[in-house]
């Protein structure tokens, strides 16, 4: 637990500090990050950086239908539906057509759920993790000594440091409606603040609840096992409800990508296609050989 929780907050500091920083630059410039790179690498030299970060937002994409897909089969398992490939195929799938049709359609439906759904969200976490206390395996040992030991700590931190740090590429597409005005080190406090305790709290939440029992890889069967259903029935809801709305910026971001490379596409086609090109990668990678090994769907 203090290995894990140590480089949860190692890995999520360091990648915040720079998505802060780098978030400053959108109230001064008020562009896109794609579209301020071009001032450091030149218009075409910014090429390669947008379309790496395309390829980023789809398969952001992809893996947030997974997710809001295995958290909508756990939802349909506590109501007696059984948890088979076809029917993890069919959820990720009613994910991904909800996606595409919001990321169209709801811009102002997202920011209200944005605006409230954080709030609401930590709430449920809140409660579960109160809830599931008793269950928790605080004195769980570790299974690695020594140098394994360490290295196990650098590549935790690596994954939480790669999780913020993903989101560096889109720093200004949200920081630009900032007025001028507002200091660069508050920006870079409150954006980096903002990203960085969120994933690091969530992280350690996580890792706690997985002490129940780690026998078991999928973090949300383990809490719909443990949880009472009054609270995991909405709080499965919620997270798939989340996946599809946080689907939105990846869609958003890949339109403005698309801009910085000279492609004048219209706000509905950027999603059409991103979430097209997203929705086979998820459903190739949910329904290869080794995520159905890594996860047993059947009951």
């Amino acid at each position: 637990m203090v290995d894990s929780g140590v480089a949860i907050v190692v890995g999520a500091a360091l990648a915040a500090l720079i998505h802060g920083l780098i978030s400053a630059t959108g109230a001064r410039t008020g562009t896109p990050q794609m579209i301020f790179a071009r001032g450091v690498y030149g218009h075409r030299g910014a090429y390669l950086g947008a379309a790496l970060t395309w390829l980023m937002a789809i398969g952001w994409f992809a893996v947030d239908c997974i997710i809001g897909g295995w958290a909508l089969v756990q939802l349909l398992g506590i109501f007696g539906v059984p948890k088979t490939t076809e029917v993890a195929m069919g959820a990720i799938t009613i994910v991904l057509v909800a996606s595409m049709v919001v990321a169209i359609y709801g811009h102002q439906t997202v920011h209200v759920f944005e605006k409230y759904g954080a709030v609401v969200f930590m709430a449920f976490c809140a409660l579960l993790f109160i809830i599931l206390w008793p269950k928790i395996h605080w004195k769980l040992p570790t299974t690695v000594h020594g140098s394994p030991r360490f290295a196990a700590m650098v590549v935790g931190g690596s994954f939480i440091y790669a999780l913020v740090a993903s989101w560096i590429p889109f720093a200004s597409d949200y920081s630009r409606y900032l007025p001028r005005s507002v200091s660069s080190q508050r920006i870079a406090w409150w954006a980096g603040a903002g990203i960085g305790f969120p994933v690091a709290l969530l992280g350690i939440i996580g890792v706690a609840l997985y002490t129940i029992d780690p026998s078991n890889p999928d973090l949300l069967s383990v809490i719909t096992a443990a949880s009472p259903a009054w609270l995991t029935i909405p709080f499965l809801l919620f997270v798939v409800l989340g996946e599809i709305w946080a689907n939105y910026f990846d869609v958003y971001t890949a339109g403005l990508v698309a801009l910085a490379m000279d492609i004048p596409l219209r706000r509905w086609v950027s999603a059409l296609i991103c979430g097209l090109v997203g929705g086979y990668v998820s459903i190739v990678s949910a329904s290869s050989p080794i995520s159905i090994e890594r996860v047993p769907i059947p009951n």
